[in-house]
């Protein structure tokens, strides 16, 4: 009789560390990453860049079918220049500098995709304060709110339909 009580709490024991070390070693197993959906796509409409006064006005479309709520636009100081470098959100009111969370953003609306499909929107930046002169190039990567697994939004860059526009003055 003793022999099978010994049987018994060697499997209960047994059991009970294989679930504290499976427990433990979940937290281990890395979590799918946050991505942007397929089907994110934004388009600049028609742009006006004027070169005198140092002013680029653009029409942003969402072509695509989910929302978003912002893009990050980087820009070009050189024709031969592949690489936009540029952070050209502190140039336009939407710009989101001061906010350690969305530093480099140019934001519709905190916490919210409120940029619809089919929606547009005019965006102006004004050059006169920089220091790089004329814009050859920008490029724009759309930005949308995800929700996580503990249900806290987290912004998530949609690099995969990052789109670029050569700039010509007007």
């Amino acid at each position: 009789m003793s022999n099978v009580i010994g049987y018994i709490l060697l499997v209960t024991i047994a059991i009970v560390i294989s679930t504290i070390v499976f427990q433990w070693m979940r937290t281990y197993v890395p979590t799918e990453p946050l991505g942007c959906p397929d089907g994110v796509s934004v388009f600049v409409k028609d742009y006006n860049y004027n070169c005198t006064k140092n002013q680029l006005n653009f029409t942003l479309t969402n072509k695509g079918r989910f929302n978003v709520s912002g893009y990050f636009i980087h820009g070009t100081n050189s024709s031969s220049q592949e690489l936009a470098i540029l952070d050209l959100t502190p140039y336009t009111p939407i710009g989101t500098g001061g906010n350690p969370d969305t530093e480099g953003l140019a934001m519709f609306n905190s916490e919210n995709n409120s940029f619809g499909p089919n929606n547009k929107i005019n965006n102006t930046f004004n050059f006169t304060n920089s220091s790089f002169g004329q814009i050859y190039s920008i490029e724009i990567i759309p930005v949308r709110y995800q929700k996580t697994n503990n249900n806290k939004n987290r912004i998530i860059s949609c690099s995969n339909a990052k789109i670029k526009e050569i700039i010509v003055c007007s």
